[in-house]
C-alpha cells in the first residue's frame, strides 16, 4: 500500500484508488469482474448513484479490474472538486464498508450477470476481440480463449461468492491511493483507513 501525490494547478481534483485483486486463471476472476460491475461499472452502479446522482460530489466515477499472470487488481478511481476531494473520498469508503456488510441484492447481481454476458457476446462478435482475448489469455494463462466457457463462469457465480469476494478484495489497510490536483492537506491513504476520526485528528 502506498500514497502517491502529484500537485497540478488544475481545475479537477483526480483520485484513484486500487486493491489487490485475483489473476486471471484464479476460479474467482469472474467474480471479481462481476464485484467491480455492481461497484462501479456504469450509471446504476453503486458509485455512480450515490456520489454522482445522489450527493453531486464527482465529475465522473467508474471501477475497473485488471487481471493478470499472478495476480491483478481493482481499481476506482473519481473526479472531483479540489474542495469535496475528501468528502468524497470519504463517501467512497461508506459504500465499500456497506456492501461489504450487506453484499448486493440479488437483483443487482442478475443484472450484472446480463450485462457482462451482454457485452462479451457482442465484443465477440468483432474478430479483433477474439484476437486480443485469444491472444492475452494464451500468453497469460498458456490455455485456449473459450467464450462458452467464460459465459457459464459468469452465470453461475452466487451471492456467496460474491460476499467472499468482498471481504478478500476490500481490505482498506491493503488499498493505495494516487492523487492529481491542486494541493491537499493531509493524508488521503490514512483518512481512507481510518474514517472521518482520522481526518478531525488531522485539522486539530
Amino acid at each position: 500500500k502506498q500514497y502517491l501525490k502529484k500537485t497540478k494547478e488544475i481545475e479537477q481534483a483526480n483520485v484513484g484508488i486500487s486493491f489487490p485483486s485475483f489473476s486471471l486463471s484464479d476460479k474467482q476472476s469472474s467474480t471479481a469482474s462481476l464485484v467491480t460491475n455492481m461497484l462501479g461499472g456504469g450509471m446504476s452502479s453503486r458509485l455512480f448513484q450515490k456520489l454522482r446522482e445522489e450527493l453531486g460530489l464527482v465529475y465522473n466515477i467508474y471501477a475497473n479490474d485488471y487481471q493478470y499472470v499472478t495476480d491483478g487488481f481493482i481499481n476506482l478511481f473519481f473526479a472531483t472538486n479540489p474542495s469535496t476531494v475528501k468528502q468524497a473520498l470519504l463517501a467512497v469508503r461508506e459504500i465499500i464498508l456497506k456492501v461489504i456488510e450487506e453484499g448486493f441484492s440479488a437483483e443487482e447481481l442478475e443484472k450484472s450477470k446480463a450485462q457482462f454476458k451482454s457485452a462479451v457476446i457482442l465484443a465477440a462478435e468483432s474478430s479483433a476481440y477474439l484476437m486480443r482475448a485469444g491472444g492475452k489469455y494464451g500468453i497469460l494463462t498458456n490455455k485456449e480463449f473459450n467464450l462458452d466457457k467464460k459465459l457459464k463462469d459468469i452465470e453461475k457465480v452466487t451471492s456467496e461468492e460474491i460476499s467472499k469476494t468482498l471481504r478478500y478484495i476490500f481490505n482498506l489497510k491493503a488499498a493505495s491511493i494516487s492523487y492529481v490536483g491542486k494541493e491537499t492537506e493531509g493524508d488521503l491513504l490514512q483518512l481512507f483507513i481510518k474514517g472521518e476520526k482520522n481526518e478531525a485528528q488531522q485539522t486539530v
